[in-house]
């Protein structure tokens, strides 16, 4: 049977179960994942590079598993989508059990202008070496918002840390997701250089 060159064709046969069709996929794709971990500048503090490429093709996979042409999207939008979830699901699973213990209480009311405030908890307690160095990052990173970042820039930071897409955010602040990625780009770009 010849074989399939269109992304669309592909995925239909991998959705049938076609290895092959899969695995040309994953073949192509495979720059996406590299790309995408490299323009995020995504990092494991306790996995490798290695860990997040896997996570990254956990992604694609998943993509190629659940794409629907109906929607409307081009499969490489899709694919980059669930590549890039999964990798941020990953990190915040690693970040959740590297501070599982840590309970941040440290309030960032009006900093998002909507009154809330942020808390950090988990249902495990902390020791107090952690407790300390909680406390101590939290102070960083409050200096950091607080002198470093725009105003738009706070809002949209501190609507991603509670957990917000960019979509979501985009809507309540009026911007478009675009827009949103710009600036935790450029907010990103600020904690790289300030180390």
């Amino acid at each position: 049977m010849p074989r399939a060159t269109t992304d669309v064709a592909l995925v239909t046969q991998a959705q049938s179960g076609d290895l092959l069709a899969e695995r040309e996929l994953v073949a192509r794709y495979r720059f996406l994942v590299i790309t995408i971990i490299n323009r995020e500048g995504f990092f494991s503090r306790s996995g490798t590079q290695d860990d997040l490429m896997q996570h990254g093709y956990i992604g694609l996979l998943a993509a190629i598993r659940t794409y629907n042409l109906g929607r409307g999207a081009k499969f490489k939008t899709y694919a980059a989508t669930c590549i890039r979830n999964e990798i941020v699901s990953a990190l915040r699973s690693e970040h959740t059990k590297k501070h599982g213990a840590l309970t941040i209480a440290q309030s960032l009311d009006g900093m998002a202008g909507d009154g809330e405030s942020i808390e950090l908890t988990d249902e495990f307690a902390p020791t107090p070496e952690e407790r300390m160095l909680a406390a101590e990052y939290a102070g960083q990173l409050m200096r950091f918002i607080e002198s470093e970042l725009s105003d738009l820039e706070k809002e949209v930071f501190i609507r991603y840390a509670r957990g917000y897409s960019y979509s979501e955010i985009a809507h309540q602040l009026g911007k478009t997701p675009k827009a949103v990625d710009g600036t935790l780009q450029r907010v990103r770009k600020k904690m790289t250089l300030r180390g």
